[in-house]
């Protein structure tokens, strides 16, 4: 009896350490992060990331403007999409800038809405690197 007793308990015991994890996994909000610490937004995990750092997205992801990147870093897909959307119209997703360096690992697409045909032009691009100023004596 006692035996059983102690048995059940020590079920229920286990099964209670188990709920905050459980709990954990369900609230999870974050769309990226780095190393271990979560980040609501794209645009604040880069923001805070140091040089030569690794964002890891947990979920695909929409951003209403393009994020501006003036620092060498790398983004692991990890199976999840970007898209650059503006209400109905496509937006560009990131503009490499001044020093930056941007790597894009694992799988998945960075697109633009799909209601894009007069918001880009015929030269733009999901990814801006630079200004895109053309020096056209150079041509």
């Amino acid at each position: 009896m006692k035996r059983k007793l102690l048995s059940i308990l020590l079920m229920l015991a286990m099964m209670l350490t188990l709920l905050p994890a459980t709990a954990m996994a369900e609230g999870n909000e974050n769309v990226a992060k780095i190393g271990d610490k979560g980040y609501k937004t794209l645009e604040a995990a880069i923001k805070e990331a140091a040089d030569n750092a690794t964002i890891t997205l947990e979920r695909s992801v929409e951003v209403s403007s393009a994020i501006f990147i003036g620092k060498t870093l790398t983004i692991d897909l990890k199976g999840c999409d970007i898209t650059g959307k503006n209400g109905d119209a496509g937006c560009r997703v990131f503009q490499v800038i001044g020093g930056g360096n941007l790597t894009l690992t694992g799988t998945g697409t960075i697109s633009t809405a799909v209601k894009n045909d007069t918001d880009f032009s015929e030269e733009s691009s999901v990814i801006r690197v630079g200004d895109n100023t053309v020096d056209k004596d150079a041509e």
